[in-house]
This record gives C-alpha cells, structure tokens and sequence, in this order.
C-alpha cells in the first residue's frame, strides 16, 4: 500500500470514529407539544397524509368530544368515528360552513375559546379547565411556565401531554 492509500484508509477510519461518536452521543428528537393558543396545532384529520392522525393531541380532541358527549373510544387514531363527531361538534360550536370532519385552524381556535371560556381555576402549576357533561369528565391543566397542555379523563385517569 503506497503513501497515499495508507493516508486516504486513516483519513476514512477518522471519519468512521467522528460519525460513530456522533451518533452515539445524538439525542433523539423529541414529539411537539401543543402549547399556548391552540391555532397553530396541527392539522387532525382521517383521510390525507398531510394530517395527524395519531397521538396524544389526537386523544386530547378526543377527550374534548368526550366531554361534550359526541364520542367515547378515545384511543388516539382519529379515524372516520372520530370526523364524523367532528363534524358534529363543528356544527354545535357555529362552524357550520367549515365543518368538514378535520381539525385545522378555525376549529382548534373555537375549541381553545370555548375550552378558556369554560371557568379556569388557578392553581400553583398552571391554570385547569373543567368539563362535565352528566357523569364525563375532562381535566385540562396548562402549565403557567411552559405553556405544555396536558389532560385527564376520568375513564382511565391517566395524565397525558399533548404531543404530535
């Protein structure tokens, strides 16, 4: 091996380490979290690629049908159940014109009014929202530092953060 194979093999060896330390020492990227206003969230929906479909925030819209009583399997995967409360929670909140089964931004903008006009209570880590519609419940708690919202259904009493 002459002069120069021998520096181009220590060359791709050096480069080979580099990436592998690189690698090694990545962080993983970490899921969006929904936080303050609500507009900017992502797209729900069934049927396009462009939406979200699963998750977190997907159970959080779910929770919020719950509440109103248009849904019970929150499960994560907006599905054409899921649209078709959609479309009827569209309807009961005045969107009539953009109800259409997806969750964009005049929907998650009527949802962030009507969930801040539902009576927050302060509390020492962020504000809480109450729902009840007969024996359902919904908590929503947004963190006073963060601006991360998180919710709780009485079904599983889990806490969840809102991710995507």
């Amino acid at each position: 091996m002459g002069r120069t194979e021998a520096f181009a093999a220590r060359v791709a060896i050096v480069m080979a380490m580099l990436l592998g330390a690189c690698l090694a020492t990545a962080t993983p990227a970490s899921a969006a979290t929904v936080t303050w206003g609500w507009g900017d969230n992502p797209m729900l929906c069934a049927t396009s690629s462009s939406c979200v479909k699963t998750g977190n925030t997907v159970r959080m819209w779910q929770s919020l049908l719950y509440a109103e009583g248009l849904y019970s399997d929150v499960d994560g995967v907006f599905g054409p159940n899921t649209a078709a409360a959609t479309v009827k929670w569209q309807k009961a909140h005045g969107l009539g014109n953009d109800a259409d089964g997806w969750v964009g931004p005049n929907t998650w903008n009527k949802a962030h009014s009507w969930v801040a006009a539902a009576g927050p209570s302060e509390q020492d880590s962020g504000t809480f929202y109450h729902f009840y519609r007969g024996t359902r419940l919904v908590l929503l708690l947004h963190q006073g530092v963060t601006g991360v919202w998180e919710f709780k259904r009485d079904v599983d009493g889990s806490w969840y953060t809102a991710t995507y």
